[in-house]
């Protein structure tokens, strides 16, 4: 007898071409990989200097407050780090799918339970435009 695979693992079976093609869709471009450690490493300059945002998602999994608090940070600043605990209903590769067709951003990168969200300002200035230029 066949069981259902559970939605966290096909995300996983799916090529990482595949997934990144879910920002393309959202309206923001996908990142290159060179683009991604590009905005790793300034994230880790800020996570250094204390200026890094980082939203935690709780028990209750992708609420629409944790969704309307990663918009309006991402909004604020461009870039989030986005930690899943390990009681959450949701994966870190899921809760990343959602937020990036949701909220139109891009997935930078994903470690253990943290996820680095982007969405570079389309109007007025932009601290991540110029490292997109790479």
């Amino acid at each position: 007898m066949l069981r259902a695979l559970p939605s966290s693992l096909l995300l996983r079976l799916r090529p990482r071409c595949q997934r990144r093609e879910v920002a393309a869709t959202a309206g923001m471009a996908p990142l290159s990989s060179k683009q991604a450690k590009e905005m790793r490493a300034h994230a880790q300059r800020l996570g250094n200097a204390g200026k890094l945002v980082i939203v935690q998602v709780g028990k209750n999994g992708l609420t629409d407050g944790v969704t309307k608090s990663v918009d309006e940070a991402l909004t604020a600043h461009e870039i989030v780090k986005v930690r899943v605990g390990e009681a959450s209903d949701d994966s870190a590769s899921d809760a990343a799918t959602i937020l990036a067709a949701d909220l139109g951003a891009c997935c930078a990168g994903r470690v253990g339970g943290t996820v680095l969200m982007v969405r570079v300002r389309t109007e007025g200035p932009s601290t991540l435009r110029p490292l997109l230029a790479v």
